[in-house]
């Protein structure tokens, strides 16, 4: 497989692109959160270091593949269970049940969490045909006689 045809798959894409819109939409609130001069809320806070992650998982998947599709896989477990795990109403049931509570983050919601699974799928997606290719690469060696 080259580069150029890794790059530009399916299984490369969608890791990539979920993860960094994740990273970009949290650090954005955090943003507005502190250019209004406001105190960071505690979900602000968590935010800071999964979105760091989930930018580097971003940046593995792309020029280190094998690695980078576990920590895109291991980092989408990690935020859906977050996101419907967490029981203080900001869980992403309530939230996407709700939608005129808090618009911001219903559009967040609706939006990060489909591609938590998405990036889940396309991960262990890309592990397979990682682990395909290096089969078939394996069986095309010829040993020396």
């Amino acid at each position: 497989m080259t580069s150029t045809a890794r790059t530009h798959s399916w299984e490369v894409l969608v890791p990539v692109v979920g993860l960094g819109y994740f990273a970009c939409f949290a650090a954005g609130l955090i943003l507005r959160t502190v250019i209004t001069g406001g105190p960071l809320a505690t979900y602000q806070l968590f935010f800071i270091p999964l979105a760091t992650f989930s930018a580097l998982a971003a940046i593995a998947v792309w020029w280190r593949p094998r690695a980078g599709y576990v920590a895109a896989a291991t980092m989408s477990v990690v935020l859906a269970a977050i996101f419907f795990l967490t029981r203080d109403g900001n869980d992403a049931i309530t939230v996407l049940s709700n939608p005129g509570r808090n618009l911001v983050q219903f559009v967040f919601y609706a939006t990060a969490v489909p591609q938590f699974f998405s990036t889940l799928i396309y991960s262990l997606l890309g592990l397979w045909n990682l682990r395909k290719v290096n089969v078939e690469e394996a069986s095309n060696r010829k040993l020396p006689l």
